[in-house]
């Protein structure tokens, strides 16, 4: 496959180029795009989860009232207008499922963001397909099965890595200012964390005159000659970033979530294993994304002291807003550091999976004929590895929905079976909402179906 690749010169860079395998190169993405397709079609319910009956139904009995309203400590603005144009395109009543939709939309145009950043580059497509599957992968089944997170966890990467994306863009065409600024609005108000894409955006701009100097001496003189022309824009971006920050944090109630300890050597030591853990996300397992998330840091380390070498900054200032995003998860839900590795957050991790992987291939020097090894290796270890996780997977997330789906069927009766942190007031709001026909339970009683006479155990 990889091995039939050609070489040539383009730009004093070696550009790899599939021959007689490119007609194969299609089925790696058909395949991940079926089985996402697959997942959506036959394991998500039309039923809420967890925060779905706060953020969403309560918000949609009283909308447009509450649109900028915190849920925790995030304003998901672009989450709830997305919920709006659900609800109003189906008539008044609420689908999940269409919600959870959208959500894997979403991830999937994400994921050809970063095909398209490949295909531009020297590596070619063949390199992408690796992040193509990580990114579209069942592991992230939280994420693609849950109406909140389907939109909220992933939209926030989305609209972080377009921004970033954007802004080297800005001078090349007219629209991009617009894009970048607009792009980062909205990850601001999709979830907290995408507030960080400002800074690292200004701290993007100040340090691109240094991008590929390796003399800093000759970066200063570039930095003090281009200083001017680059001063108007980042004055906007300034502006801009005050303004979404300041009216972010009007009315700011504070964070949900808190270290635990009080005493500063538990709290650092729980904050770092939170982040190694957190790094390593891309395997569910504790112990396995703490050694990852040890190498990922490591390798971290060694592209910020070789940042001015690097050809396409916008990659690197993009996983240095997702490290943000991870260090403040760090400093604020650090009380058990095995929280970390979720379904939830795996987004995040594999998306800093991403950008390194592009990054190792561009800066560390490998021959050739062991460039070409290494993706091999790499395509065929994500592709087994994601496979088996659905194959293991689906089958009990699929009757965990199912419960889920015959415990709501008893909400008139009993709350116990809603998965919920406070199934009484769940189950009151249900009641508002079966009374508007913004959304009906019962609606999920299969033809000939019998309720059941109270909730079924919760299959974790």
């Amino acid at each position: 496959m990889i091995s039939e690749m050609e070489t040539q010169p383009t730009d004093k860079v070696t550009e790899y180029r599939p021959t007689q395998s490119s007609r194969y190169l299609w089925l790696w993405f058909a395949v991940p795009t079926l089985a996402m397709i697959g997942c959506w079609t036959f394991l998500t319910v039309n039923v809420p989860y967890w925060d779905d009956y706060s953020a969403l139904l309560q918000y949609l009995v009283k909308c447009p009232k509450g649109l900028f309203d915190f849920h925790n400590e995030h304003r998901i603005v672009f989450t709830r207008l997305i919920a709006n144009a659900i609800l109003y395109l189906n008539y008044g009543v609420f689908n999940f499922r269409a919600m959870m939709a959208v959500g894997n939309l979403i991830q999937f145009a994400y994921a050809v963001g970063w095909v398209l950043v490949f295909r531009k580059s020297k590596f070619g497509l063949w390199a992408s397909v690796p992040v193509f599957w990580l990114l579209t992968s069942f592991i992230h089944y939280e994420n693609s099965c849950w109406a909140l997170t389907s939109v909220q966890n992933v939209a926030v990467v989305a609209f972080t890595f377009a921004a970033i994306l954007s802004f080297y863009r800005w001078q090349k065409k007219r629209w991009m200012p617009f894009c970048a600024l607009a792009c980062a609005t909205i990850a601001t108000y999709t979830s907290g964390g995408g507030m960080l894409v400002w800074p690292c955006m200004i701290a993007a701009g100040i340090a691109e005159p240094f991008n590929g100097t390796e003399n800093w001496r000759n970066g200063f003189k570039n930095f003090r000659d281009a200083f001017c022309c680059k001063l108007p824009r980042l004055l906007v971006l300034a502006v801009a970033a005050a303004a979404a920050i300041g009216c972010y944090f009007i009315g700011f109630p504070g964070s949900t979530a808190a270290p635990g300890s009080t005493e500063l050597l538990p709290r650092l030591v729980n904050g770092i294993l939170f982040l190694l853990a957190f790094l390593g996300g891309v395997v569910p397992v504790y112990q396995a994304a703490l050694i990852l998330g040890a190498l990922s840091l490591a390798a971290l380390v060694y592209f910020a002291l070789h940042y001015p070498q690097i050809r396409r900054p916008e990659i690197f200032w993009f996983i240095v807003a997702e490290f943000g995003t991870m260090c403040s998860a760090a400093l604020f839900r650090s009380t058990d550091p095995h929280t970390a590795v979720s379904s939830r957050y795996c987004i995040v991790s594999c998306s800093v999976f991403a950008g390194m992987w592009y990054l190792a291939l561009e800066q560390i020097p490998l021959p050739d004929a062991l460039t070409r090894r290494a993706v091999r290796w790499v395509m065929w270890c994500v592709a087994i590895y994601t496979t088996a996780f659905l194959a293991l997977g689906a089958p009990r997330f699929a009757k965990r929905n199912e419960i889920l789906r015959r415990n709501i069927l008893t909400w008139k009766t009993s709350n116990d079976g809603l998965r919920s942190p406070e199934p009484e007031r769940a189950g009151q709001i249900l009641v508002y909402c079966w009374k508007y026909n913004i959304y009906n339970p019962d609606a999920l009683l299969k033809p000939d179906e019998t309720p059941p006479d109270k909730p079924e155990p919760w299959l974790r």
